[in-house]
């Protein structure tokens, strides 16, 4: 696993990084839509006030509908990877996601809490909806030189030490998915949060607006270990730049501005998913 982080090269033409080989998303399971409810029930209530964009980045806010959407897609990323677990290792112990609403300020101190080889381990975990995404990106500033999450760049106490990263693709094809899980549901807040039985309204928009119930399809997870983080990652340099440009395909290298690409709000060190652990290899050893 050493070596091919050490021969990974990442390439760019007129700055846009495109992955050195494509790994399609291959769908492993339905996420449980109670499941799927609870997530943007959860998402709603933590999407009260503005927050920073990071927790070590004091400059730069998200509102709330952008809270809302970030934290919806990280709690189904949080589902399926904690699906993904109990199926393939059934007699492993995987703490349930939590939908405790904590409110601004505070912080998980993981995303996923799993029992590997005796020892209780915590795991970040970095969802995309994108199912054809190709990289797990974790922003340069939140985490120190021996790979720790920066909690709170006001207080050095208050690091995470993750022992294992994880990458988890969502994929949701329903046409009016955007316009409906990102903005209808965002609009009814309120009614949501103050109604005496919310799940059941959020159950019925699905039935409303889409004609169906939650259908959100998960893959296998891939993933790296704290160890891999920091001398494959960090010490290597292995980094996407702010302000330049990435797409998924490593089938062409594209002029920029003339092709769909995603700009870098952060520089972000980076992870090809062609270079990651499979989820099968857990329990064989890293």
């Amino acid at each position: 696993m050493v070596d091919k982080f050490n021969e990974a090269k990442k390439y760019y033409d007129d700055v846009i990084y495109a992955p050195n080989k494509y790994i399609a998303f291959e769908p492993a399971g339905n996420l449980k839509k109670e499941d799927v409810y609870q997530s943007i029930l959860y998402a709603l209530k933590e999407s009260g006030e503005a927050r920073t964009i990071s927790h070590s980045n004091k400059n730069t806010q998200r509102t709330p509908i952008e809270i809302y959407k970030n934290q919806l897609i990280g709690k189904l990323g949080e589902f399926a990877t904690y699906e993904c677990l109990k199926r393939m290792y059934p007699n492993q112990h995987v703490d349930r996601p939590d939908t405790t609403i904590l409110g601004k300020g505070k912080w998980d101190v993981g995303d996923l809490f799993v029992v590997n080889h005796g020892s209780r381990e915590k795991w970040q975990i970095k969802t995309t909806m994108h199912s054809y995404s190709q990289f797990l990106l974790l922003v340069t500033h939140d985490y120190d030189l021996d790979g720790k999450y920066i909690f709170n760049s006001n207080n050095s106490d208050t690091k995470i030490d993750y022992d294992k990263f994880i990458f988890q693709r969502i994929k949701y094809e329903n046409n009016d998915d955007q316009n409906f899980l990102y903005q209808k549901i965002y609009k009814a807040k309120d009614k949501i949060i103050n109604n005496s039985n919310p799940i059941d309204l959020i159950k019925r928009g699905f039935e409303y607006y889409l004609k169906e119930e939650p259908n959100f399809q998960y893959e296998d997870f891939h993933y790296i270990t704290k160890k891999e983080l920091i001398e494959n990652i960090i010490n290597n340099s292995h980094i996407m730049y702010k302000g330049q440009h990435f797409i998924g395909s490593a089938k062409r290298r594209p002029i920029l501005g003339k092709t769909h690409s995603t700009k870098l709000i952060d520089t972000n060190y980076y992870v090809e998913v062609f270079d990651m652990h499979k989820a099968k290899e857990l329990y064989s050893g890293d």
